[in-house]
């Protein structure tokens, strides 16, 4: 099959905006964290991807502080044991923590609002 110069084109374009996103908001990028498509790098890295997957999950799953805060656990873990590089993590990990991270800090974002605001 003959590539199309303008699909190629277009694609290039979305890949570099979402590159530009993905430094501004602090994602490092590493090719090595990172999960590739098609020959070509994801433009953030697996735990940011995780983190942006699990952003909609608190309007879906309702769960109590408790379980928010227990779902922030795995994520900081995960990280901090890395951070101290006491082990290195792997691409399905950090976008699981991720995902269950943002699951808790959004559902205690949540919380707070509902509380505050009686929304």
């Amino acid at each position: 099959m003959i590539p199309n110069p303008t699909l190629e084109s277009v694609h290039s374009q979305i890949q570099s905006v979402v590159y530009r996103i993905a430094q501004y908001i602090g994602c490092h990028q590493r090719s090595d964290r990172s999960y590739s498509f098609g020959g070509r790098q994801f433009p953030i890295c697996a735990r940011c991807l995780g983190l942006l997957i699990g952003l909609p999950l608190p309007l879906v799953c309702r769960i109590n502080v408790a379980a928010a805060i227990v779902c922030l656990l795995p994520l900081l873990l995960d990280g901090g044991t890395q951070a101290l590089r006491f082990r290195e993590s792997v691409n399905w990990l950090r976008l699981v923590t991720g995902a269950v991270f943002s699951l808790g800090f959004g559902s205690l974002l949540l919380i707070a609002c509902v509380r505050l605001w009686n929304i």
